[in-house]
């Protein structure tokens, strides 16, 4: 709903950074690429708040944006990428593999979005540092959305003393790092958690209504099979294995 958005200063000046990323990411006529590559450093952004408070609208509304200047657009969920890049770099036998990564995705995009930024692992955090360092001198604007500000990232990591700061110097250095909330002044506010408790009300249910089922030897598992059976309707259901990343698959 428009109810609380209009007056969101938070959002109103994302969205103006965001916009100006895409003015300084246009090519000045006259330019030659590397100059070009030179003027988008420091124009990158990085977006975090709390679940609810707009990120990934911000960032859509970025991407289409960018694609109608015609610049070329890399939209992704940061876990489905990280994966994708570990095969790259896995399967690249040249030295160096993470700045031969970077650096043929440099040559392939001039804006990545990255929705739901997070480093979670080691490995991640040994490469990312070096990964965004490359894009960034390449000029690549990188817009991204995280719950977690940048110098709280991989907390309680392992080694993260030794992977981190650079990391967070990296981020400082050429991005603007923007809060999400509610209105200036007031505590964030989950707008996915409105909208639902609007519709909820406007359909006559309760909103945001869940239920933990333990097995206590009574109905619990009845009232858990009635449910799902609820969800499923008249739909076959039996076990499926998924394929994932390295080869793997999930059952």
């Amino acid at each position: 709903t428009a109810e609380g958005r209009a007056d969101d200063s938070s959002q109103l000046s994302s969205a103006a950074q965001a916009e100006g990323t895409v003015e300084r990411s246009e090519s000045p006529p006259g330019l030659d690429e590397k100059e070009v590559r030179r003027q988008r450093r420091t124009q990158s952004v990085y977006m975090h708040g709390t679940v609810g408070t707009g990120k990934t609208m911000l960032l859509d509304l970025f991407c289409e944006q960018a694609r109608s200047a015609d610049l070329r657009v890399q939209r992704r969920h940061f876990y489905e990428f990280v994966l994708e890049l570990h095969v790259r770099i896995h399967a690249t036998q040249q030295e160096r593999p993470v700045e031969v990564v970077a650096n043929t995705l440099a040559d392939e995009v001039d804006v990545l979005c990255f929705d739901e930024f997070q480093i979670t692992d080691i490995q991640d955090a040994a490469i990312l540092p070096r990964f965004f360092e490359v894009l960034f001198l390449r000029g690549v604007a990188i817009v991204m959305t995280s719950n977690t500000p940048p110098q709280l990232l991989y907390a309680g990591g392992l080694n993260r003393h030794v992977h981190l700061p650079p990391f967070v110097n990296l981020m400082a250095e050429n991005c603007t790092v923007l809060g999400l909330g509610g209105p200036r002044g007031s505590e964030p506010v989950d707008y996915r958690r409105r909208a639902e408790e609007t519709e909820a009300r406007e359909e006559g249910v309760g909103a945001g209504v869940g239920r933990y089922v333990v097995d206590r030897g009574g109905e619990e598992v009845a009232e858990l099979e009635a449910a799902w059976s609820s969800l499923c309707g008249d739909s076959s259901v039996s076990p499926r294995s998924l394929a994932v990343s390295m080869g793997r698959s999930f059952l």
